[in-house]
């Protein structure tokens, strides 16, 4: 059955977008039913495009071990260098079925990082599997040099057609915020839509998301309100037997006139 064959981009994500207070192009979870293999690694890298500061490179590394049903384990690193902020982040993490059809798991990352990029950040999440579709809750904490960030999202994928597949999710950001009134709101959902055109070999993604901000990781300036709307797209693409690339790359436009752009590339090797 095809579903069991679908290897769509995962948390790795996660490690590899430099995290704002909403912009993880995220959830999907390394431990999803529909990953069929052992072990995975991915070498890659990017760049942050702005157009208010210079580019921010960011290189990595990462392993996945999981046996289907039972558990996976995760670790990884990776180097960032963004508005003077050079960090190095090591991550670890992982995922234990609990019941036929719940997955819990956890993810801690540290890093060297200062003001851009959160010296310690914990992911929490519960994920359950009826049928076609996967429900999840996530509890992400952040601690930067002057802001602690805990975000709550709940969302839910949908296997619509063997070739099809929908996630939807939506998250609210409460930050306490240095020299600020504590228990600032923000929020953010996403959608993206993944098509499978050649079973196991070749996947593609469309994103589309909206989010407020009051704590930007990602400006000198840090503090200020701002809406912005994000698109993105990507592929997958198992070349040879188990080795492949990936590719991906996001735009956000923000009211006040900035633009963010990620361009994101990896090989992987499944075995």
């Amino acid at each position: 059955m095809l579903f069991k064959h679908v290897t769509i981009l995962t948390s790795l994500l996660c490690l590899l977008i430099s995290p704002s207070v909403y912009g993880e192009v995220q959830p999907e979870s390394v431990e999803s039913e529909r990953r069929p293999y052992g072990w995975r690694l991915d070498v890659g890298g990017g760049v942050q495009d702005f157009n208010y500061a210079s580019d921010a490179p960011v290189f990595f590394i990462e392993g996945v071990y999981k046996e289907p049903k039972r558990f996976y384990l995760m670790g990884g690193l990776r180097y960032t260098d963004k508005f003077t902020d050079e960090a190095v982040a090591g991550k670890i993490g992982a995922g234990f079925h609990v019941h036929p059809r719940i997955v819990i798991s956890d993810e801690i990352t540290f890093s060297s990082g200062r003001t851009s990029v959160p010296q310690f950040s914990n992911q929490f999440q519960v994920e359950g599997y009826w049928g076609n579709f996967e429900p999840y809750l996530r509890h992400t904490f952040r601690h930067y040099q002057i802001a602690d960030i805990n975000i709550i999202t709940p969302g839910i994928r949908w296997y619509a057609r063997p070739w099809f597949l929908i996630d939807a999710w939506y998250s609210l950001s409460i930050q306490n915020l240095q020299g600020l009134p504590s228990g600032r709101l923000d929020n953010y959902a996403f959608t993206r839509w993944t098509f499978i055109p050649f079973e196991d070999q070749f996947k593609f993604f469309l994103l589309y998301g909206w989010g407020s901000e009051s704590f930007d990781a990602e400006s000198g300036q840090q503090f200020g309100r701002f809406n912005s709307h994000t698109v993105g797209g990507g592929f997958e693409w198992k070349v040879y037997r188990g080795y492949g690339l990936r590719f991906y790359s996001t735009y956000e436009n923000r009211n006040n006139g900035q633009t963010v752009q990620d361009y994101i590339g990896a090989l992987f090797y499944e075995f």
